[in-house]
């Protein structure tokens, strides 16, 4: 164990996606001095976007979309917290039917989820809502911790920014999927081995999936009576939902590609093409030119999918034991990611309870002197 430093910092937060930020805005609350080390170029994590082409305040969600604030009452809670709306996933409609690429479609109805909605300006519009309660040079952008080092009192962490290599803090929080948090940090001998175990099997939710943004002038599927709703049989896209801005002016699709990720890397460019003669067939000819395809393929993100991930069949996360919500390495470090949380595990959800449950704890830490 390192002799004793003078902290920079009261808190490292490493990761700066939904959880990460959450901690942030209520530490930032408490006036908590904290820093936060984001390995990529962007604050969000696994919330991202792709901006309209003709409505540049639209944004389109390359990654989650829904809540349910009816059964998520930590969800429904922050958005009154950060003065934003819901509004009802468009299902009205049929749906399309697809069997295989070669035989007819059809039309039918399918049955939706009750209670499921968007937020108004997506997601997105949580993580511009969160960042605002800080300034943005509490984010170290393109600086990932790749070693933790324990001192009497704090942590020492290492990262591979060479304008901020070591940083001392009282306690770190890991707000990276576990399964990240074990790859690329190498942690100090005395890590539980019930601790590594758990971060190795924890699966990191939706990091194999690829999602397709398909911007159209206007909703041709709304005008036909359909509610933009695909489910197939074939592909590549096996799930598509209409994807419309709230206020109707910008319109898009979403799919869910599936083809696993060791096949979208041998297909590439001719994926695009394949999406686009799918919903031709499904849709007709009204879909053949989009104004924009995006396809988002989080497989290929390497602060977010692992390795193990990309070994293993995809799995949505169980509530993990109550082990992982713990104090580790005497008090000084938490782990805080949405699969960490016992309600709605990998969610938007559980981000915000992660991060809601972790920033409570540390400040009645700090108030006590510990």
């Amino acid at each position: 164990m390192a002799q004793e430093k003078t902290p920079n910092c009261e808190i490292i937060i490493a990761g700066a996606g939904l959880s990460g930020l959450t901690t942030a805005y209520l530490l930032s609350k408490q006036n908590v001095d904290f820093q936060i080390f984001e390995a990529s170029d962007r604050p969000g994590g696994r919330i991202h976007s792709v901006t309209s082409s003709l409505h540049e305040n639209s944004q389109f969600d390359l990654g989650p979309t829904w809540i349910w604030p009816e059964y998520q009452p930590v969800a429904a809670k922050w958005l009154d917290t950060l003065g934003l709306e819901s509004f009802e996933q468009f299902d009205n409609g049929d749906a399309i039917v697809e069997t295989n690429a070669d035989s007819d479609v059809y039309r039918q109805m399918l049955p939706g989820q009750h209670g499921i909605r968007r937020i108004k300006g997506g997601p997105r519009a949580m993580v511009n809502q969160l960042l605002k309660a800080f300034p943005r040079s509490k984010i170290n952008l393109e600086s990932a911790i790749d070693r933790v080092e324990l001192f009497e009192d704090g942590v020492r962490i290492h990262t591979n920014n060479p304008a901020q290599q070591i940083i001392h803090a009282k306690k770190l929080i890991i707000a990276v999927p576990p399964r990240m948090a074990h790859q690329s940090i190498n942690w100090p001998a005395e890590m539980a081995p019930q601790l590594s175990s758990m971060l190795q099997i924890t699966p990191t939710w939706m990091a194999t999936q690829a999602k397709a943004i398909i911007e159209y002038p206007h909703a041709f599927w709304r005008k036909s009576g359909l509610s933009g709703r695909i489910a197939s049989h074939s592909g590549p896209l096996v799930e598509v939902h209409d994807h419309c801005s709230f206020d109707g002016k910008a319109t898009a699709l979403f799919g869910f590609v599936g083809v696993p990720h060791q096949g979208r890397s041998e297909l590439q460019s001719r994926l695009h093409k394949a999406i686009i003669e799918q919903l031709v067939h499904c849709f007709g000819e009204l879909a053949r030119k989009p104004l924009k395809l995006t396809i988002q393929d989080w497989a290929g993100e390497p602060h977010i999918c692992s390795g193990t991930d990309l070994e293993t069949s995809p799995a949505h996360p169980e509530v993990m034991p109550g082990f992982i919500r713990g104090a580790h390495f005497n008090e000084r470090v938490f782990f805080t990611s949405a699969e960490t949380s016992a309600r709605s595990p990998g969610l938007i959800e559980g981000a915000l309870d992660a991060g809601e449950r972790i920033a409570a704890r540390i400040s009645a830490q700090l108030e006590t002197g510990r």
